[in-house]
């Protein structure tokens, strides 16, 4: 199974590649369930006050399967439906976006490499997991500096008391709060996104598998 059997991906050669119906059904189930996790990601950390986010734990992931558009629409649905429910608020949205667009642009770059070496070197052309901690890193470092601006001008440096507790820990060993909320927010997000890219590395490998089971067997 490689990405050029997996349909709607970024393909260099193939950009309008069309798709049959059984295929934008498993499209569509895959984007259900990122958006689902997303939500679950969310609300259960919110629940047990872990200082994590998981609000894209699945956007890599569909961002992989199914483009930039369908990661992007995944961030916004699922930053949308969290805010009615006052999981999160409406400005962090920008920071799922831009998860979307670097996860996309890390695995853009992947394909175009292995569009070029692949075969001189033989390498498989399905997105390995450095390109999904790549994303995540990318994600990571662009969210800390996004977020706690977004934090700092809009709101403060007071947000959601998970994470407020990590700032106020810090600014009683260093009381500057500028200091308190970027560190606390560069922490909290690396791990968050290296914890969603692994995640979403398992949830693309896992979604090759059921295509060659549901979809390409079926069609042979």
């Amino acid at each position: 199974m490689s990405i050029e059997d997996f349909p709607n991906m970024q393909k260099i050669n193939e950009p309008t590649q069309r798709i049959k119906p059984s295929q934008l059904v498993f499209h569509l189930c895959i984007f259900a369930v990122a958006l689902l996790g997303n939500c679950a990601g969310c609300i259960l950390v919110s629940e047990s006050m872990i200082p994590l986010y998981l609000d894209s734990i699945l956007t890599i992931m569909v961002t992989a399967t199914s483009g930039l558009g369908a990661g992007l629409t995944c961030a916004v649905l699922s930053n949308g439906i969290l805010t009615i429910f006052d999981y999160t608020m409406l400005p962090f949205m920008s920071c799922h976006m831009l998860t979307s667009f670097l996860a996309w642009s890390v695995f853009f770059s992947s394909s175009r490499r292995k569009t070029q070496y692949g075969r001189i070197n033989g390498s498989k052309k399905y997105y390995e997991i450095d390109s999904f901690l790549w994303a995540g890193l990318w994600s990571a470092l662009s969210n800390a500096i996004l977020g706690n601006i977004i934090s700092d001008v809009l709101f403060s440096s007071v947000t959601t008391p998970k994470i407020d507790s990590g700032i106020l820990s810090v600014y009683t060993a260093v009381p500057n709060l500028v200091f308190a909320t970027y560190i606390v927010g560069f922490l909290t997000n690396l791990t968050d996104k290296m914890i969603s890219a692994v995640v979403s590395y398992a949830g693309y490998k896992l979604c090759i598998k059921l295509y060659d089971v549901i979809i390409l067997r079926r069609e042979k």
